[in-house]
């Protein structure tokens, strides 16, 4: 278990908690190890199956634990499915192969548009011309109801209120 992860937890837990997760590949390695397969280009699929947990196991702590990091390598796994789409579009030599390359080509540029929006995604741009609209709220107090065990629930103005 990560140092990191065992900081959050109260001192009279570690223990346990420590005992409970013995054995498991995430508590005992970390993330790292799989974030580097990831890296290679291993798929999170294959690396579960390796290592014997569910995929949703392995996103769970990654989005538990490093999810800035995990929008870097999504980017960065997606910039070099955009560059080698470009590739293949540059040798395609038939119509069939052409379609399924542009395919490639937009899946890589949406998933650049959501996980690095600050260079890929839509810029939106608000400009105000003119004076900016004036609006007027008025606020009305209601008047105090007495509470529920007042038998007499009679309603009590409030002074303040005018």
């Amino acid at each position: 278990m990560s140092p990191e992860v065992l900081e959050r937890v109260p001192p009279n837990a570690r223990a346990g908690l420590v005992a409970m997760n013995a054995g498991k590949p995430i508590a005992d390695h970390g993330l790292q190890p799989i974030m580097d397969r990831f890296e290679r280009g291993e798929s999170i699929m294959q690396i579960a199956q390796d290592l014997g947990i569910s995929h949703g196991a392995i996103y769970r702590a990654i989005i538990r634990q490093i999810p800035d990091e995990w929008q870097q390598y999504r980017s960065a796994k997606a910039l070099g499915q955009l560059d080698q789409a470009e590739n293949d579009l540059s040798r395609a030599t038939d119509g069939v192969t052409v379609s399924r390359v542009r395919e490639q080509i937009k899946m890589a540029q949406w998933q650049l548009e959501r996980t690095c929006r600050s260079i890929y995604g839509d810029k939106l741009q608000v400009e105000q011309a003119g004076q900016a609209p004036i609006f007027h709220i008025t606020v009305v107090h209601a008047p105090q109801i007495a509470p529920h065990n007042d038998q007499s629930a009679v309603i009590v103005d409030n002074p303040n209120s005018k």
